[in-house]
């Protein structure tokens, strides 16, 4: 809300529901793999501010972020990018989308990494603030 932005939920084609399957997913990411994505509704060209969120799977980016990012052009875009964790691992998987995104000063894109303990109103509302102020700079 805090952005006024359009959302584009990444839908992975690859079935992660279930014990299994998840450690399929949770081996997926640690491998860099591939996946295959529903169509997405926006078209990222027609906007100059992306914000790219994933959660963590064992530190590592999910392979639908993964995907996205290899299939689209974001090198030109003003980004931020957030993730979600329980404890700890977040930073690893941000800085996997942040050297994905193959922008020239990948080291300076804004990120907000978030554990389960900042998702408290409390605390999460000064980390967005502090967040969007500097996406939008």
């Amino acid at each position: 809300q805090k952005f006024n932005a359009d959302l584009e939920q990444l839908i992975d084609k690859k079935n992660r529901i279930g014990p299994v399957n998840s450690v399929i997913a949770g081996k997926d990411a640690a491998m860099g793999n591939l996946t295959r994505l529903a169509d997405l509704e926006h078209n990222i060209n027609d906007y100059q501010v992306v914000l790219i969120g994933t959660p963590g799977w064992g530190s590592n980016v999910t392979p639908a972020v993964r995907t996205f990012l290899m299939q689209n052009d974001v090198s030109n875009k003003k980004l931020g990018i957030f993730g979600t964790c329980n404890v700890s691992g977040i930073e690893n998987a941000l800085k996997q989308i942040a050297d994905l995104t193959k922008q020239l000063d990948a080291a300076i894109i804004p990120t907000l990494p978030l554990r389960g303990a900042d998702l408290t109103e409390e605390k999460l509302f000064p980390k967005i603030e502090e967040f969007y102020k500097k996406v939008m700079q």
